[in-house]
C-alpha cells in the first residue's frame, strides 16, 4: 500500500502545479480579453525583454540593447515616418 500511495502524491503534487498554472493562464486570457482593441500595452515577458502590444496583430518584443538602439534614433523614425506618410499604408483591420 505504500508504494501506490507514494506513486499518487507526485501525481497529485504535479496535478495541483498545474491546476495552479490553468487559474493563471486563464487570468491572463481574461485580462487580454478585457484590453481594449487597438489599444497600448506594456509589459516584461518571462524572459526579460519589453513586450509591446497594440491591438491585434502579434506583439513587438525587444531586448533593452535593441529598445536603447530604437529610443536613441526617435527623431530619426518621426522624420521618416513624417517624409514617408503619404507612401505608408494603414492595417485596415485595425
Amino acid at each position: 500500500m505504500a508504494t501506490k500511495d507514494a506513486k499518487i502524491l507526485p501525481d497529485l503534487a504535479a496535478f495541483e502545479a498545474m491546476k495552479k498554472r490553468n487559474e493563471e493562464l486563464e487570468a491572463a486570457l481574461e485580462a487580454e480579453k478585457a484590453r481594449k482593441p487597438g489599444g497600448f500595452g506594456l509589459e516584461i515577458s518571462d524572459k526579460g525583454c519589453v513586450v509591446i502590444r497594440l491591438g491585434g496583430g502579434f506583439p513587438i518584443s525587444l531586448y533593452l540593447d535593441k529598445l536603447d538602439v530604437l529610443l536613441g534614433n526617435v527623431d530619426q523614425l518621426k522624420a521618416y515616418v513624417e517624409t514617408n506618410r503619404n507612401r505608408i499604408k494603414r492595417n485596415k483591420g485595425a
